[in-house]
């Protein structure tokens, strides 16, 4: 039979009155408990040398090399051999940047590769741009292969009073964008 009792140190120590022998078992938790709480203050560390990467940060306006609030000019159809239209060189003149060394009032050329899905299935993709046609719209570019034009990554169409919207919710994520520093960055969303 065993009896335990507590030790003058707080261990728990096991007794057999048939032996000699005093086992000391010492308690785990607390051992336990003293990793957790390093590994959880490393944790905290790291994630305080790297902010999280919020969808803004990692999103079209992150990605791209200008964003522009542009109106078509020009519209150039390149057709690909055979016939199907590849591509389509676009000039526009900018009416305001949020990002990039476009400044505006400049003319601009962009390259658009592909076209745009829809829901009809008898023409499941058309165009980006149609020729003739001169609206207003907010683009995101990156540099193209040879680094040399521009390309188009994705579009908002800006016309009318919810294009107005757009552009005035592009020109406050641009406005966000360059706040510098993740804690300024995040008082600034707090405020709104």
């Amino acid at each position: 039979m065993t009896r335990p009792s507590v030790c003058a140190h707080g261990d728990l120590v096991t007794c057999r009155p048939d032996a000699l022998h005093v086992s000391t078992v010492r308690p785990i938790l607390p051992a336990i408990l003293a990793v957790l709480l390093h590994v959880l203050v490393a944790v905290q560390a790291r994630a305080e040398d790297t902010p999280a990467t919020t969808a803004l940060e990692a999103g079209p306006f992150a990605r791209a090399g200008a964003v522009l609030h542009v109106r078509v000019t020009q519209v150039t159809d390149v057709r690909a051999p055979g016939g199907a239209l590849g591509r389509q060189v676009v000039r526009a003149r900018v009416l305001r940047s949020f990002k990039g060394t476009v400044t505006s009032g400049e003319d601009v050329s962009i390259l658009v590769v592909g076209q745009r899905p829809t829901l009809d299935p008898s023409r499941p993709s058309v165009p980006y741009f149609r020729k003739g046609q001169h609206v207003r719209f907010v683009v995101f570019l990156g540099r193209g292969r040879g680094k040399h034009a521009w390309q188009l990554q994705t579009l908002y169409d800006a016309e009318g009073r919810l294009g107005d919207e757009k552009v005035a919710a592009v020109a406050a994520v641009a406005t966000w964008a360059a706040v510098p520093g993740a804690d300024a960055k995040a008082r600034q969303t707090l405020r709104g």
